[in-house]
């Protein structure tokens, strides 16, 4: 059941092991629950109109001693074994889709509790539970901003007046996170409290928590053994929070710049998480190598231009879900851009292009580049220049090291094959003297899951860096244009 899938019984035990009441000195037993609840679940701050399901239970928790018991409720035919372990035991019931089916098998009425401590066996009861009057449902008043709220800094959540309380009522309030199965908070609270302060800290960015708010009405009670019994109403759902600050860190001046042009939000403002989601296109300029850090929240950003002479990590940027196109503008270079760009996706790919038209000798910039052998000829880049003129018929591997494959699959072209119908088999001259007329230049560049595809076909005389990054601190390669 989403309410309480976490626990063994009910949450509601749970906030009486923890402490809700004071335990007996020298006890054995601590609490008998018998309960019927309607639970509700809300995904934003508008409340629920109806019950996602109804439970029954009925038990026990006391320590080691406690081992066993049974419960007697109408209809039930005689007693029902309570099941469980180490002094927790309940009825483990189901959950039903509706009252008339939770009623059907546990009808209002008369309940008594045998339980079995020391070898012992003694009779609780017979406790009544009729009227069915079921709380009011419990519904939370900002569960939308608490989505958006600043997990480090404190949060008030409120919620609905219980009312029609009566002075044995209670309110129980639990944050619980599944993954590691920590109880974050657990409060229980006189049946006048609307809200209860949520500590700064107390929610981490990345985590989902499951937040559920009890209202607890009595039917009956005992002194000793503590008791919960009676109706329930709860309302459960799951939040998680942003970040250690409202505001996206954009920390390179130029970036921000930008991103405060495109959004028109006034120089120097806080740039918001939701804000962020509203940048379809941005274009940057920069004298300098460009910061993207921050832009990994533009989750809408569909093309990106980038006027710069270096991008030391394009990591920012690699898992946008919408980036369909980035341009890199070499400030020397006007006409050096990405066309497209490529996460490696083989059932969808995208490729990253870097087109023009300027003409370049080549130089590979390594200080070791060992070179695979490869059908129909064999080639060496000694201290980062290539050396020798061979026929590449098929793509050359160029192995970097893990976690780098560097594939040249097609290298410089001569004049006369430029119009060739099947590039793949074009020539890799090296001329120690002079410029080659023309130069037409395919790498692909795999990094883990990631792959880059890059091209150029240029034409002209001058000096531009292709590509210069680093993934996740990781330096990948240059390939520079030179004269």
């Amino acid at each position: 059941r989403p309410t309480f899938h976490l626990h063994p019984w009910s949450a509601v035990l749970l906030f009486l092991i923890i402490g809700g009441f004071f335990r007996t000195a020298n006890a054995t037993i601590d609490y008998l629950v018998i309960y019927k609840e309607q639970a509700f679940q809300q995904i934003n701050n508008t409340p629920p109109d109806a019950p996602l399901i109804w439970f029954y239970n009925a038990g026990v928790k006391g320590d080691n001693a406690v081992t066993g018991g049974t419960v007697v409720y109408p209809n039930s035919g005689g007693p029902v074994s309570l099941t469980g372990s180490e002094g927790v035991y309940s009825t483990d019931g189901d959950d039903y889709l509706s009252q008339a089916a939770m009623d059907a098998v546990f009808p209002n009425g008369e309940v008594t509790l045998s339980i079995v401590e020391n070898g012992n066996t003694t009779d609780y009861g017979p406790f009544s539970i009729t009227g069915d009057n079921y709380p009011v449902s419990p519904y939370f008043l900002n569960l939308e901003e608490l989505g958006q709220q600043d997990g480090s800094q404190d949060f008030l959540i409120q919620w609905n007046s219980f009312t029609g309380a009566e002075a044995n009522d209670k309110i129980v309030f639990q944050i619980y996170e599944p993954e590691l199965e920590e109880e974050v908070m657990f409060e229980v609270m006189p049946a006048n409290i609307t809200g209860i302060m949520i500590p700064g800290g107390s929610l981490q960015e990345f985590f989902s928590y499951d937040m559920t708010l009890f209202f607890l009405r009595s039917t009956d009670a005992l002194e000793t053994p503590e008791t919960l019994i009676g109706y329930l109403s709860s309302v459960y759902t799951n939040v998680s929070v942003s970040s250690s600050s409202n505001f996206v860190d954009i920390p390179d001046e130029a970036v921000r710049q930008a991103v405060e042009l495109e959004l028109d939000i006034p120089s120097g403002e806080p740039i918001s998480f939701a804000e962020m989601a509203e940048l379809f296109s941005l274009t940057v300029t920069s004298a300098g190598p460009l910061n993207l850090s921050g832009l990994d929240y533009a989750s809408n950003l569909t093309e990106l231009t980038l006027n710069t002479e270096a991008v030391p990590s394009f990591f920012p940027i690699v898992n946008l879900p919408a980036l369909e196109t980035v341009k890199l503008l070499a400030p020397q270079k006007d006409g050096l851009f990405f066309t497209h760009w490529s996460d490696g996706n083989q059932e969808n790919p995208r490729f990253i292009e870097i087109t023009g038209f300027e003409d370049f000798g080549l130089q590979a910039q390594y200080s070791t580049v060992p070179l695979s052998p490869f059908a129909g000829g064999y080639s060496l880049i000694v201290n980062g220049v290539v050396s020798q003129t061979v026929s590449l018929p098929n793509p050359l591997d160029v192995q970097v090291g893990d976690p780098y494959e560097l594939r040249f699959k097609y290298l410089i072209l001569e004049a006369a094959k430029l119009g060739a119908s099947d590039s793949s088999f074009v020539a890799l001259e090296y001329l120690e003297n002079g410029l080659l007329p023309a130069i037409a230049l395919e790498i692909e560049l795999k990094i883990g899951n990631f792959k880059w595809v890059l091209s150029s076909t240029n034409t002209g005389i001058d000096q531009a860096t292709i590509l210069s990054s680093s993934f996740g601190g990781l330096d990948t390669f240059e390939i520079v244009m030179t004269d």
